[in-house]
């Protein structure tokens, strides 16, 4: 491998637009990676609004530069995406990549948060890998999600997940969660084969000092 050095600009913009929230977000890099020319980006929107005083509903899309041809495109996050990595969150990595996620969030009181979310995934560029949060391709039987033809298109999947976490006191806090992906026309191309809905759920513990 060649020098990696390259450099990020990000920018934030928040502002209100009457009962909603707005959040732009986006990063554009550019420097060497692995001794290539490196130039990428990345961006999000997110627009969020209180329902009432416990329940707050928001949709969020963010596009996310990958890169197949003979520079390096894709967004290097730096850093792994520091979401805990339940369900599908573990496999969808910021980098080449679609997404498109409506959600909503519930807190009747100061101990119990219930949110649900469903969110489309794709690939920002049908020839890239799909990415998941470490910066690494994900793994298949045989090797990694990726068609560098870009026949197996960019349509990754869906998922449908429903958390819950409780605070049993100021130390204790009890979780779990369900959920379901749906594989889109890149897994099952490239599995080649039509696979079912895959659930998972969990249940956690956590305590601190």
């Amino acid at each position: 491998p060649g020098t990696t050095q390259h450099y990020t600009l990000n920018h934030v913009y928040k502002r209100p637009i009457g009962r909603a929230d707005l959040t732009l977000e986006g990063s554009v890099q550019a420097g060497r990676f692995n001794g290539l020319d490196h130039g990428a980006f990345t961006g999000t929107i997110n627009v969020s609004s209180k329902l009432d005083k416990t329940v707050t509903a928001f949709v969020e899309a963010s596009v996310v530069s990958g890169s197949s041809g003979p520079k390096s495109g894709a967004f290097d996050a730096i850093y792994p995406s520091p979401i805990l990595p339940h369900g599908m969150r573990s496999q969808v990595g910021f980098k080449n990549l679609k997404e498109l996620t409506f959600g909503a969030f519930w807190q009747p009181d100061t101990k119990l948060k219930l949110d649900g979310f469903y969110t489309l995934v794709g690939l920002f560029d049908s020839k890239d890998a799909w990415y998941g949060i470490g910066g690494t391709p994900n793994r298949k039987p045989g090797g990694i999600y990726q068609d560098p033809t870009g026949a197996s298109g960019s349509q990754v999947g869906s998922y449908l997940q429903l958390e819950a976490a409780y605070k049993l006191t100021k130390h204790d806090t009890l979780s779990a969660g369900v959920g379901a992906f749906f594989p889109g026309t890149f897994i099952k191309k490239q599995l080649g084969t039509n696979p079912s809905t895959q659930y998972w759920g969990y249940l956690g513990y956590g305590w601190k000092f």
